[in-house]
């Protein structure tokens, strides 16, 4: 928040750090506020009602796909229109997988020319051989021990 202020925008930060007195405030201030963006942890993504978000950014993923719903869910209520937008990395693509399997639909994808990945983004929905070959090795050995136990 305090970068996008250097930059003169109207932003304020709410984190689950704060007091709830100070969150409260914060609230306030931010709703009579013209230039709104509010810079949250996940502690804005449930039990808070603010009016007329436009636009939500995920900066980060989250791994669970309900909390992903409760952030993107700030945005378009009251029959209001809205934008969700999630910025990942390859690294976050297992849980945009199961972010997308939470929902029950694909999440549209738009890459953006300044920040495309040099390599290949990885599909969340397609099983890697290592973790089947893995997963199989397992079943294996906890046969081999069942067996063996059952020979005693």
């Amino acid at each position: 928040a305090e970068v996008l202020q250097n930059m003169g925008y109207g932003a304020m930060a709410l984190e689950g750090g704060l007091p709830q007195a100070e969150r409260q405030s914060r609230l306030l201030a931010f709703s009579n506020v013209k230039q709104r963006i509010l810079v949250a942890t996940d502690v804005a993504a449930r039990g808070l009602d603010i009016p007329d978000v436009e636009l939500v950014v995920n900066f980060d993923l989250p791994r669970k796909g309900d909390t992903f719903l409760h952030r993107i869910g700030r945005t378009g209520r009251a029959g209001k229109t809205g934008t969700a937008v999630a910025l990942v990395e390859a690294h976050d693509a297992e849980n945009l997988g199961r972010i997308e399997r939470y929902l029950g639909e694909r999440i549209e994808r738009r890459f953006v020319k300044e920040l495309r990945p040099t390599y290949k983004f990885p599909d969340p929905h397609k099983k890697s051989k290592t973790k089947k070959k893995k997963k199989t090795k397992k079943m294996l050995a906890g046969a081999k021990k069942k067996s063996a136990k059952a020979k005693k």
